[in-house]
C-alpha cells in the first residue's frame, strides 16, 4: 500500500475499504491500478482527527483534537461542538453502545448522544463527569471499548471507568436539600428591618418577625440526579408542629397566623431509591410577643389594658377574620385554577399519548417501557415530495399536509390503530398497541388501502382543479417492538425495534398509489387479500425479503388455521374499504 507517511491516530473497516484518522485529516484506501493507495477525503482536511467509529447506518463519527465531533454519511459532513451541547471540543473517544448511542470522551468527561429512531438527529447530549462516578475527568485517547456484557469500558487518567446502563436505576447518594424562597403573605417583602443579612438563596439570616408577620411560606427542592420528580420530603416546624409531617411530594409549606416563639423549620428528601438525607436542612427565626405582652407594659398598663380588652379583642378578632377571609378568597382561586389547569393538561395528554400510557404517567410520574412481540408497523410518505413541494409557499405547504394527516388521524380511529408520529412527509402508525389485538395485521392493511382510497380521492380532486397529484407510498411490516415514553419536556411515545425499520425500508422499495408489505405480514393477513407477489428483493443491511403489492380485498372470509375470523363490524369496515 503507498501513500504519505504520517501518523495514524484511528483506523476502521467498512467491505474493502479502510478509513484512518491522521494528524492532517482523513484519508481512505482506493485501488490505483495494481496498487492500494490511502489518499485523502476532500472533507476534514488539516485537522487533527484523535478517533474514529462507524455505526450500522454507515455513518462514520470523527473526533477532534480541538474541533469537536463530526458525522460524515456520504458527502453530507454535520459537526457537534460545545454549542450543541458538548462538554468540550477535544474529543480522545468515540464508542457506540448496543443501542448505537454514541458515548465521546472528552478532556472533561464523557458526554453520551441519544440518537431519534432513524439515527439521523441527535436527541440530547448528556455529561457523565466525577459527580456521577467517572473516576477521571480526562480519557486516554481510543482508550474505550463495549464488553460482551454491552457494558461500556472508559480509560481516564486516574484508571477506568465501567459503566452499566442496568445500575442506572439505582441511586445511592442521598439528594441534596435546597430553600429556594420564603415568603411572608405570599409575597417577598425587604426582609432589611428584621434580620443581620441575606444569606444563600437570598433568605434572611437570624430572622426576628414582630408579632403580627406571623404568615410564611417555605419553599424548597431535593437535588437528585435519578428520577427527580420522584424526590419526596418529611417536614417539621419545632416548636409547632408536635410531630414530622407524613411523607409528601410537596415542595412548599404555608404555616399561618405562627404564635410568637422561637422555631426552627427542617426538611428531609428522599430519592427513588429510598435514600433519605442523613442531616435535615435547617431555618431558624422568631416572631416576638406584641408590645401588650411585655412586663413593662403589664405594670404600667394594667388599668388601661383591663379598660380596652374588650375593645382590643373585637378589634383583633376583625383583622383574624379579614385575614381568614382573604386566605379562603386566595385559596378558593387558586383551587379554581389549579382544576382549570388540571383539566387542560389532562386532555392535551390525553391527545399525545395513549390513553392508558398518559394515565400511567399521571399517577407513577413515568411510563414503563413495554415490549410486544405481535404488532405491526405502517409507514407512508409521499413520492418527489420534495421536488413538488419546493414549488410550494410555506402556508400552502403545511396546509395541504395537514388535510392528508387529518385524514390518516381519522383513518386510525376508524381501524384501532395508534398514531406514532410524523416526520417530514412521512407518516407512522402501529397496530396491537398500546392493547394488544389478534387483528393487528388486517387493522394496519386496511388502514393502508383506506390511506390509498382516501388520496386517490383527493388527487382526483386535485386533477379535476388543474393542481399537483401527490402520490403516497405506503410499507407494512410486523414483527415485535418496544414502547414507551421518552423525554422529561415534550413528551413523545415511540416504538423502537427492527420491525420500525423493516417497515420503513417497505415504504422506501413501494411504489406510488401502492401497499406494499412483508411476506411476515403476508403469512397474517393471506386468507384476506389478493397480492402481487414481488419475489425477494434485496433491501441494504438486510439481505433478501419477500415483498408483496395488495391488489384488493377477497370478496369473502373464511376461518385461519387457528379459527380465528375477525370480528364483524372489522370485515364491515372491510366491505366498505374494498368497495
Amino acid at each position: 500500500m503507498e501513500g504519505p507517511r504520517i501518523s495514524i491516530s484511528d483506523l476502521e473497516v467498512a467491505g474493502d475499504t479502510l478509513w484512518a484518522t491522521t494528524v492532517k485529516g482523513l484519508y481512505r484506501t482506493m485501488k490505483v491500478g495494481e496498487q492500494v493507495q490511502l489518499l485523502p477525503v476532500p472533507f476534514l482536511q488539516g485537522r487533527i482527527l484523535t478517533t474514529l467509529e462507524r455505526d450500522g447506518q454507515g455513518n462514520l463519527w470523527i473526533g477532534s483534537k480541538e474541533h469537536g465531533l463530526f458525522r460524515l454519511n456520504g458527502n453530507s459532513l454535520d459537526s457537534l461542538t460545545t454549542h450543541s451541547g458538548l462538554s468540550s471540543n477535544a474529543i480522545e473517544q468515540v464508542l457506540l453502545d448496543a443501542y448505537e448511542n454514541v458515548w465521546v470522551g472528552s478532556r472533561r468527561g464523557i458526554d453520551l448522544l441519544e440518537l431519534d429512531v432513524l439515527q439521523e438527529h441527535v436527541l440530547s447530549v448528556k455529561h457523565y463527569g466525577t459527580d456521577e462516578g467517572f473516576i477521571g475527568l480526562e480519557t486516554f485517547r481510543n482508550a474505550s471499548m463495549l464488553d460482551t456484557d454491552s457494558t461500556l469500558w472508559f480509560g481516564t487518567l486516574r484508571g477506568a471507568t465501567r459503566y452499566d446502563a442496568r445500575e442506572v436505576l439505582r441511586d445511592p447518594r442521598e439528594p441534596n436539600i435546597h430553600f429556594t424562597d420564603l415568603r411572608l403573605f405570599y409575597e417577598k417583602p425587604d426582609w432589611a428591618p428584621w434580620c443581620d443579612s441575606l444569606g444563600r438563596s437570598g433568605l434572611p439570616v437570624h430572622l426576628q418577625l414582630p408579632h403580627d408577620k406571623n404568615h410564611l411560606t417555605f419553599s424548597f427542592t431535593g437535588i437528585s440526579l435519578a428520577y427527580p420528580e420522584r424526590v419526596r420530603y418529611r417536614y417539621t416546624l419545632e416548636g409547632y408542629d408536635p410531630d414530622w409531617s407524613p411523607i409528601t411530594s410537596t415542595d412548599r409549606v404555608v404555616y399561618s397566623n405562627i404564635p410568637p416563639g422561637d422555631y426552627t423549620f427542617r426538611v428531609l428528601a428522599r430519592n427513588a431509591s429510598g435514600v433519605w438525607t442523613e442531616h435535615p436542612e435547617s431555618f431558624a427565626f422568631s416572631i416576638a410577643a406584641p408590645f401588650w405582652a411585655t412586663t413593662w407594659f403589664r405594670i404600667s398598663g394594667g388599668t388601661a389594658l383591663l379598660l380596652g380588652f374588650f375593645g382590643f379583642v373585637r378589634l383583633r378578632t376583625r383583622n383574624l377574620r379579614k385575614d381568614r377571609e382573604r386566605l379562603e378568597g386566595m385559596v378558593e382561586v387558586r383551587t379554581r385554577e389549579l382544576a382549570t389547569e388540571k383539566e387542560r393538561s389532562d386532555a392535551l395528554l390525553r391527545n399525545i399519548l395513549p390513553a392508558s400510557t398518559a394515565e400511567e404517567l399521571k399517577q407513577h410520574g413515568a411510563a414503563e417501557a413495554r415490549r410486544y412481540d405481535a404488532c405491526t408497523v405502517l409507514f407512508s410518505d409521499f413520492k418527489d415530495f420534495t421536488n413538488f413541494s419546493s414549488a410550494m409557499d410555506s402556508d400552502t405547504l403545511v396546509s395541504e399536509l395537514d388535510h392528508y394527516f387529518r385524514l390518516f388521524d381519522q383513518l386510525t380511529d376508524t381501524f384501532g390503530l395508534e398514531k406514532i408520529k410524523t416526520i417530514g412527509d412521512a407518516y407512522m402508525c402501529a397496530s396491537g398497541i398500546p392493547e394488544p389485538t389478534p387483528t393487528h395485521a388486517l387493522n394496519a392493511l386496511l388502514m393502508g388501502l383506506g390511506m390509498l382510497k382516501a388520496v386517490e380521492r383527493s388527487n382526483a380532486e386535485r386533477a379535476a382543479k388543474g393542481r399537483i397529484e401527490w402520490p403516497i407510498r405506503i410499507g407494512i411490516h410486523t414483527g415485535p417492538v418496544v414502547t414507551g415514553v421518552v423525554g422529561e419536556k415534550k413528551f413523545a411515545y415511540d416504538i423502537w425495534g427492527d420491525t420500525v425499520n423493516l417497515a420503513s425500508r417497505m415504504e422506501s422499495h413501494g411504489e406510488a398509489g401502492k401497499l406494499n408489505i412483508s411476506g411476515v405480514t403476508y403469512a397474517q393477513v393471506m386468507d384476506y387479500v389478493e397480492v402481487i407477489p414481488r419475489g425477494p428483493i434485496k433491501v441494504k443491511g438486510k439481505g433478501e425479503l419477500h415483498m408483496y403489492f395488495v391488489a384488493r380485498l377477497k370478496p369473502a372470509y373464511s376461518a385461519d388455521a387457528a379459527g380465528t375470523i375477525p370480528n364483524e363490524a372489522l370485515l364491515a369496515v372491510a366491505g366498505r374499504v374494498a368497495q
